[in-house]
Parts: C-alpha cells; sequence; structure tokens
C-alpha cells in the first residue's frame, strides 16, 4: 500500500478520497482510523500532510467545503443522466439528450477539476 500520508502532489488516492468524505460527513480522526483499519495518527497525518497540501487549502474546512462542491457537482450530473430520454425518441429528444450528455460532461469536468 502506498504511503498515503507523504503524498503531497497530484490527484487525491481512492483512500485519501474516502478518508476525506469521512471529515465531511463528520466522523472523527479516530472512527475514521477503526472504519479503515489505521491508527488515529495516521489519519490526521494523511490529513494535514497530504490532503490538505494536494488540494492547495490551508484549514481541514476548506477541503470539507471543496469535497461539498466536488460531490454536488456529481449529484447535478447523475440528476441530469435520470432525465435522459429513453425508448424510441425524433429528433427533437435527440438533441435534447445530446445537450444534456455535454451537460453532464461538464458538470463531472468541473467536480473532477475541484476535487481531483
Amino acid at each position: 500500500m502506498a504511503d498515503d500520508t507523504r503524498d503531497r502532489t497530484g490527484a487525491l488516492s481512492d483512500r485519501q478520497k474516502d478518508v476525506l468524505g469521512k471529515v465531511a460527513q463528520g466522523w472523527t480522526h479516530a472512527q475514521i482510523g477503526r472504519e479503515l483499519g489505521l491508527n488515529k495518527r495516521s489519519v490526521t497525518n494523511m490529513v494535514t500532510r497530504s490532503i490538505i497540501p494536494k488540494l492547495g487549502v490551508y484549514r481541514t474546512v476548506q477541503a470539507v467545503v471543496m469535497h461539498a462542491q466536488a460531490e454536488a457537482f456529481r449529484e447535478a450530473a447523475s440528476t441530469v443522466e435520470d432525465g435522459l430520454i429513453l425508448g424510441p425518441v425524433g429528433d427533437a429528444e435527440l438533441h435534447i439528450n445530446d445537450c444534456m450528455m455535454r451537460l453532464i460532461r461538464q458538470l463531472r469536468h468541473r467536480a473532477d477539476e475541484i476535487l481531483p
């Protein structure tokens, strides 16, 4: 397993995203550690020495806000996707679906920009 506590560049790893998601949900570092099989200190180090620097912020609350923004864009993309027109469709519906697919891609791209 990569040392997620020292990796300060690039995109967040899946584990780092999981930890940030749990922090955003209000979990304590001790609770996250128990859930993921880590000690509290490792979780704290991952947040302060890796996640926060990777996101270019200074405080945990800023990282949590970024997480919330990215999740809002992902949720919006899913909602738009749910509205796609299925079944036999005409030109108008195809055009609407095409516009919706572009919007979905833009929303997901924005989420990935906010929280790499």
